[in-house]
C-alpha cells in the first residue's frame, strides 16, 4: 500500500523531506487520505500552494521510506543466496497528481502523472542490463516472467517480454499501441510518444518524453489527432467485442471497503458499489 495515501512515513522522513512536523494545518499525515478524498466531492477548499507542498513532501517521504525497505529486502535476499535465483520486478499501479489537472491523489483521469510508473526488471544472475526507451506497459509483465524462466510464450498473450526488447532492440516492428481506460467515462491512447485522451467533453492530444509531457491543441496537429482518435475507436470496438460479461453482487468487509476506498476504487464511501 506504500507509497499511497494516507501519507504517513517516518518522522525523520517527514522532517526532511517536507522541512518540519506537520502540526496545526487541516490534515496530518494519517488523515492525508480523508483530506484528499473530501476534496475529490467538494466538500472542503482546494488546497493552498503551501499545502500542496507539504502534502508533496509527505508524499515523497512516503517514498523514500518504500525506497528503504526495498533496499532491505534486496540485501536479505542477497545474504540469503536468493538474489541471482530470482527475477525482481519493481513498479507500481498509478502515480499521483498533484493539483496537474485540478485533482489530488489518484483515482480521477488517465493523464500522464498517473499513467508514467517506474519499472525496473532485474534479471536472475543480474546478466541482461540497459534501459529500454520505448513504450511498456503492465501487459509486458507476463511474457517477461516467462520468458525469463524458459516458458513458452502463448502467441495469444497480450505484451511483449522486456527481455527480447533488450537483447534484440535492432529486431523491427510496429510500435505497442496501449488502450487506457476509467471508469468515468475517458478512453486515452499510447502509442510511442503520443497520447491523446478524451471524455464526453474534451479531448487532448500530447507529445511525451521520459517523465516530461507536452499538451497542445489537436488543431495544431490535426494529422496525428485524427489516427490516434481512428487507433482508439478500433481498439475500443476490438476490447468491447471480446471483453468478458460480469455481473453479480459480492459482498465487501469493512477492512477491504477501506483498502479499496484508499486506493480510489470505491465510486462512494457510504454505498460502497465499486467502479465497473
Amino acid at each position: 500500500m506504500d507509497p499511497h495515501a494516507p501519507y504517513e512515513p517516518d518522522t525523520s522522513l517527514e522532517v526532511k523531506y517536507v522541512g518540519h512536523r506537520v502540526v496545526g494545518e487541516r490534515f496530518t499525515p494519517r488523515s492525508t487520505s480523508v483530506f484528499i478524498r473530501e476534496i475529490r466531492w467538494g466538500d472542503v477548499e482546494m488546497p493552498s500552494k503551501a499545502e500542496l507542498k507539504i502534502i508533496g513532501g509527505l508524499y515523497r517521504a512516503d517514498v523514500a521510506h518504500t525506497d528503504d525497505l526495498l533496499g532491505r529486502l534486496i540485501e536479505t535476499l542477497d545474504e540469503e543466496g536468493i538474489l541471482d535465483r530470482a527475477l525482481l520486478i519493481v513498479t507500481s499501479d498509478h502515480g499521483e497528481e498533484f493539483m496537474e489537472h485540478g485533482w489530488l491523489g489518484h483515482g480521477t483521469n488517465i493523464h500522464h502523472e498517473l499513467t508514467h510508473v517506474p519499472l525496473l526488471v532485474r534479471w536472475p544472475g543480474g546478466g541482461i542490463t540497459g534501459t529500454y526507451e520505448g513504450l511498456v506497459g503492465h501487459t509486458d509483465m507476463t511474457p517477461t516472467i516467462l520468458e525469463a524462466f524458459g516458458i513458452d510464450v502463448p502467441a495469444a498473450l497480450p505484451g511483449t517480454s522486456l527481455q527480447s526488447r533488450l537483447t534484440h532492440p535492432e529486431v523491427p516492428g510496429q510500435p505497442p499501441v496501449y488502450l487506457l481506460e476509467h471508469w468515468n467515462g475517458t478512453y486515452g491512447l499510447r502509442v510511442d510518444r503520443w497520447m491523446i485522451v478524451t471524455s464526453r467533453t474534451t479531448t487532448s492530444l500530447a507529445r511525451t518524453r521520459g517523465h516530461r509531457i507536452w499538451y497542445q491543441d489537436p488543431g495544431r496537429n490535426p494529422v496525428t489527432w485524427l489516427y490516434l482518435r481512428q487507433r482508439l475507436a478500433q481498439e475500443l470496438l476490438a476490447e468491447f467485442k471480446s471483453g468478458p460479461s460480469i455481473s453479480g453482487d459480492a459482498e465487501i468487509d469493512d477492512e477491504t471497503r477501506e483498502q479499496l476506498e484508499a486506493m480510489g476504487y470505491i465510486l462512494s464511501g457510504d454505498d460502497g458499489v465499486a467502479g465497473d
